[in-house]
């Protein structure tokens, strides 16, 4: 007879977690209170809650960190552009003070204007100084 009530008991277990499962929770706990198993459903209930609450603890860790991966990345995106930026600048920075040095003597004749507006100060990006023209060679002067 133990058998037959044990095998009973665990019909009446599967068929009540198939309910607690499936979302039937006003019926599992009518069944469980008809049946003798409330104790095993508040245990199944109590079980689901914090199992679903460590899952949302773990999605709201992953999205953090994926947020934070993000964020490093949008970084390292604008870290690098901006690199590429200055190395630009630097770059026409020499290219305009190397012609300027091999043509100083013709820009002075034919601009002489232009010369003299040269040799005050503005902001240069490449060397993120203000900088002049030098009047005898054509040479970037930084202060």
């Amino acid at each position: 007879m133990e058998e037959a009530d044990q095998a009973k008991h665990e019909r009446m277990i599967s068929a009540l977690n198939a309910m607690i499962d499936s979302g039937h929770l006003d019926e599992a706990r009518t069944f469980a209170a008809a049946n003798g198993a409330s104790a095993h459903f508040q245990e199944r209930v109590q079980a689901n809650v914090i199992h679903d609450q460590e899952q949302r603890r773990q999605e709201m860790a992953r999205d953090a960190e994926a947020r934070r991966a993000n964020d490093a990345a949008d970084q390292a995106r604008r870290e690098q552009a901006m690199q590429d930026q200055q190395a630009k600048f630097a770059q026409i920075d020499a290219d305009q003070e190397k012609f300027r040095k091999e043509h100083w003597t013709e820009i002075k004749q034919q601009h002489p204007e232009e010369v003299l507006h040269d040799q005050f100060p503005t902001f240069n990006r490449a060397r993120s100084k203000w900088c002049s023209v030098n009047k005898d060679d054509g040479s970037t002067v930084c202060q």
